[in-house]
This record gives structure tokens, C-alpha cells and sequence, in this order.
């Protein structure tokens, strides 16, 4: 399975995501005080998780040759978002992705979640999904066999339908593994013209349109619940000792000094990844623990300058450190002393 970017992703790829900038903002405190930003976390949280998993089905027991979409937002008379895209030789299988706890019901139009009712529930998403891309591609020819499935990933989730839903396919977790097997044998005795993924992002392409959700710098609204400093890599306390070689913590993690800087600032940096890094607000950030002249000098080894000598600006590279991670090229590893005191 090959996990595949448009065009517009790849642009958009070179910023945070929203669930991105709200995780540093959590890990750091900053949305305990914050209802409405934590809600919002917590949503975004678990339907990337619900994502992930369906994309490790996908990848344990997909055809080589299948190509995957995420989250592709495009507009037909709306903006909608198709959640996985999954893309093989014989038509196309648009996925949204709900990751519940317990049991969903649809009975009467209405939704209803371990007993709350939901004001847009997942069965008109994932049918006006279907209704949606089976127009965009009417006019390619052939037109593609299109089979739109809302699937409940969470581990428990369990559902009730009394209405009839029709050509919308409704799975739960455990019937996921059948359903690929089942489109493996689809593509097996499928006759026509094999679907070609070029010809599949041509026909998106006129529809797609940016995230209609994209990060926000929030930290000006939530910076008096921001712990600042150097937290451990490895549990997320905060009172590390700095020494000149590693930073340890009381769980018996050390991490390389210079790995640890780079990592706070570039969680730093996701927070602010509108603009260019400064020593001045990284000396404030570090809270006072590490020296002016050391962060500049990790500043000029690690991060890009732009502008001539007098003007230029260390540039903020504005992505989680995982994501940046081989880029930097660190020669120390990582290590855990695993009896260490707590």
C-alpha cells in the first residue's frame, strides 16, 4: 500500500496540523483552563486515531499496489472531507471514519451515541460522502465503481440501524479484515479498465480546496497555563537536570543536551509557527535554564538562517519534531537507565 499526497497536501504539509499545535499546547498544560480548545483536542485526537488504525488494517492486508488518500478536503456545492481514500484497480473506496465508544444508533433519521443525541450523526456524513464523489467522477470515463463505507473503529463500538441506509456500507472493527479480503476479491475478477490513480487526482483536483480547519497560533490566548522548559522526552516531567553532556530525569531517561534543545525548540516553534525563531523568546521559553549564548549556538548549528548577515532570521521550521526528526543528523543516542529512581 502506498500512502499518497495531492498536490494542495504537499504545500499544506509543510505546516502544523491543528491537532499538532493543540498537542504541544496540552503537553505543556496550556488547555487545562480551556474547555472549548480541549474539546477540540480531544475530537481531533481520536479521529486520527481511529485513522491510524484503519490505515495499519490497510497496511497489513492491503495489495502492494493500492494507493491510500487522507483527509482530502474538497468542495461540491459544501466542503466536505474525505477521511481515507483507499484506491485500487478496480474502483474506488471512500472511508469515514468514526472512532465511538459504545453503541451508536439510527433509528428515525436520528442519532444517538450511548444515549445522546447527535445534532449531524456520521450516517448523513458518509452517505452525502458518497452522494459527493460519485458526482465528481460521473465524467470520467469509464466512471469508476464507487463504494462509500462509514465504519465505527473504536474497539467496542457497536451499532444499531433500523432505517434502511441505502448505498452507504456500515462496518464495526471486526468486520474490517473481511471487507478488505472482500475487495481484494473484487480486484481479483474485475474485467474492466484498471483505475489509474493519475486519472483519479486529475478529476479531484478542480474540488479540492484547503483545510477548512487549519492550526492557529493559540498561544497568546492560553500562555498563563504554558510550562515552560525542557520536559523529558520520555515521561513529560518538567524538572530535568541539564548537565553538560545530557539531560536526565528522575525516570532514568538521558537524552543528549543538544537533541533535548532542539526538540523544546521546535515544540516552541509549532506553538509559534507563524514566525521566525528569536533568541530573546527562547531564552523566556527555556525559563531561564539555559544560557542566551548556548541556544544561540544550537541555533546556528541546527536551524536555517534567511536573509543577509545584518537581517537574516533563523527560520522557524514550524513542525513537530518527529516529524523533522532525521533532518537533524544527532550522533548521541537516546538511553534509560530502567532501575532508576523515580
Amino acid at each position: 500500500m502506498e500512502l499518497l499526497m495531492t498536490d494542495l497536501q504537499v504545500i499544506e504539509s509543510k505546516l502544523p496540523t491543528r491537532l499538532e499545535v493543540l498537542t504541544e499546547l496540552n503537553l505543556r498544560g496550556g488547555l487545562v483552563n480551556a474547555q472549548k480548545f480541549r474539546n477540540d483536542y480531544l475530537k481531533l485526537k481520536s479521529g486520527f486515531e481511529g485513522e491510524r488504525i484503519l490505515l495499519e488494517y490497510l497496511e497489513e492486508y492491503s495489495e502492494k499496489h493500492w494507493v491510500v488518500l487522507q483527509n482530502v478536503w474538497l468542495n461540491f456545492f459544501g466542503g466536505f472531507e474525505c477521511d481515507v481514500l483507499l484506491v485500487t484497480r478496480a474502483g474506488l473506496y471512500p472511508f469515514e471514519v468514526k472512532n465511538y465508544s459504545g453503541t451508536f444508533v439510527l433509528k428515525e433519521n436520528v442519532g444517538i451515541n450511548n444515549g445522546i443525541k447527535l445534532g449531524k450523526h456520521p450516517v448523513t456524513q458518509g452517505l452525502n460522502t458518497g452522494i459527493s464523489m460519485n458526482a465528481i467522477f460521473k465524467e470520467m470515463y469509464p466512471a469508476p465503481n464507487i463504494l462509500t463505507t462509514l465504519i465505527f473503529i473504536g474497539s467496542n463500538s457497536q451499532i444499531a440501524i433500523y432505517d434502511e441506509v441505502p448505498d452507504l456500507n456500515i462496518l464495526v472493527r471486526n468486520q474490517l479484515k473481511d471487507f478488505i479480503w472482500d475487495i481484494k476479491q473484487t480486484e481479483r475478477y474485475f474485467q474492466g479498465k484498471p483505475l489509474d490513480v493519475n486519472d483519479v487526482l486529475a478529476a479531484l483536483r478542480p474540488y479540492e480546496i484547503h483545510h477548512l480547519y487549519p492550526a492557529e497560533n493559540l498561544t497568546a490566548q492560553l500562555k498563563d497555563n504554558i510550562t515552560p522548559g525542557i520536559k523529558c522526552v520520555y515521561c513529560g516531567r518538567f524538572d530535568v537536570k541539564i548537565g553538560k553532556k545530557y539531560v536526565s530525569c528522575r525516570c532514568g531517561m538521558h537524552e543528549s543536551r543538544d537533541e533535548a534543545l532542539v526538540r523544546t525548540i521546535c515544540e516552541y516553534g509549532v506553538m509559534h509557527f507563524d514566525r521566525n525563531l528569536t533568541t530573546t523568546e527562547l531564552v523566556e521559553f527555556f525559563g531561564d535554564s539555559v544560557s542566551r549564548s548556548n541556544i544561540r549556538h544550537i541555533l546556528r548549528k541546527y536551524f536555517k538562517k534567511d536573509g543577509t548577515y545584518r537581517s537574516s532570521k533563523t527560520v522557524n521550521p514550524g513542525l513537530p519534531f518527529l516529524r523533522i526528526y532525521d533532518t537533524f543528523e544527532f550522533q548521541i543516542p537516546k538511553f534509560k537507565i530502567i532501575d532508576g529512581p523515580m
